[in-house]
């Protein structure tokens, strides 16, 4: 079922500006032939992954730490650090790691870094002047009376600050 899944969202993908990063499941992603897939603690090592997709798929990877960012290496192509802010999703696993710590982990590494866990739109900025890549939501959207509108207003904002 997953792999029907999969190759009905990469058929949905061709010809569009979208890439399909399928999560912690190599088979599938290869059976898919998506653009990539995203790593996180049980996952395969990513050398291992990148041996097994080439060089061409995405490998991304989900850390917590500094520490974590450090021992990572070059087969991956972004990193997700997180929890940048206080979310529910990791409440009672992980404290939030804050701007400072999130400057920390971006001036270690050369991969591109994107902050996620908590982030809305009135914390955009300090996420962006850190030096931050990019910024994934969760509840900023899925908790928005209209998800369109609101994925429009991040967008406006993010383009403000990557600009």
């Amino acid at each position: 079922e997953l792999l029907k899944l999969a190759k009905y969202i990469q058929g949905m993908t061709i010809g569009t500006n979208t890439l399909f990063i399928v999560n912690h499941r190599i088979d599938i992603m290869l059976a898919a032939d998506a653009d990539g897939i995203h790593l996180g603690w049980q996952s395969l090592p990513a050398e291992t992954v990148r041996k097994l997709a080439g060089p061409d798929k995405i490998i991304g990877i989900s850390l917590h730490s500094p520490e974590e960012v450090r021992k990572t290496n070059n087969n991956i192509d972004y990193i997700i650090l997180s929890p940048i802010f206080c979310t529910p999703s990791k409440e009672k696993l992980l404290l939030p790691l804050g701007i400072s710590t999130l400057k920390e982990a971006v001036s270690i590494t050369s991969i591109p870094i994107i902050a996620l866990g908590g982030i809305n739109e009135s914390n955009l900025k300090p996420v962006f002047d850190s030096g931050a890549s990019g910024a994934g939501f969760i509840r900023a959207v899925f908790q928005a009376k209209n998800i369109e509108e609101q994925i429009y207003k991040l967008k406006k904002i993010i383009q403000k600050y990557k600009d």
